[in-house]
């Protein structure tokens, strides 16, 4: 059970707690709460980032892998006074390569930090296949439920990786409409050398 406690520019100190437990044929479980105290007189922070003077809210981490073929995480911020969840994402991983699902919930009380004010309840989806030892194909999208329930985006590609070298054609529509955004469809080119950065070309 490792303890983290780390102390950033004087006034600000960040602890927490790991715990990495192991099964047999190679289960395995992992977990992460923390907070951070701020030793400041004034407030540094927005309200809503969850850190202000005194104690933060909670951080939490957990993550169950019971196999090669599946994993369930959860990653969430509490707050500190009322326990009331503030940021809550699950993500739940399932299958082999050649047939992988991933769904991922995500709810956040106040997007604060972007043009979408409010809360968000979303929901995504991805469905990828790996049908040669370096091609994989995948599709998905992600819904609104919360805040102007619909569809956000939706997306279809291929991707190539091989050990030095890696390359993906994503097709993407988006239905977003807010100010300056407006629903557009996008083709995007990803290619790169691993370890030396990537680059990204898109076309509408």
């Amino acid at each position: 059970f490792p303890v983290t406690i780390v102390v950033d520019d004087g006034r600000h100190i960040s602890y927490g707690v790991n715990v990495n437990a192991y099964g047999i044929y190679g289960a395995n479980v992992r977990g992460f709460l923390g907070q951070a105290y701020d030793f400041s007189r004034a407030q540094q922070f927005p309200q809503e980032s969850g850190i202000r003077q005194g104690p933060s809210d909670y951080l939490g981490r957990f993550k169950i892998i019971p196999n090669d073929y599946g994993s369930l995480e959860w990653r969430f911020r509490a707050n500190n006074r009322t326990n009331e969840l503030k940021r809550n994402i699950v993500t739940l991983i399932a299958g082999p390569e050649v047939f992988k699902v991933q769904i991922d919930y995500l709810y956040h009380d106040n997007v604060y930090f972007t043009k979408f004010s409010g809360k968000r309840e979303q929901v995504s989806w991805k469905i990828s296949s790996k049908i040669t030892k370096d091609w994989s194909v995948f599709v998905g999208a992600r819904r609104e439920f919360k805040n102007n329930p619909g569809p956000l985006e939706s997306s279809i590609g291929a991707l190539y990786e091989d050990e030095c070298f890696k390359w993906i054609i994503e097709g993407m529509k988006t239905y977003y409409r807010d100010r300056d955004l407006v629903p557009a469809t996008t083709i995007m080119f990803t290619f790169g050398f691993k370890n030396l950065g990537e680059n990204i070309v898109t076309g509408k």
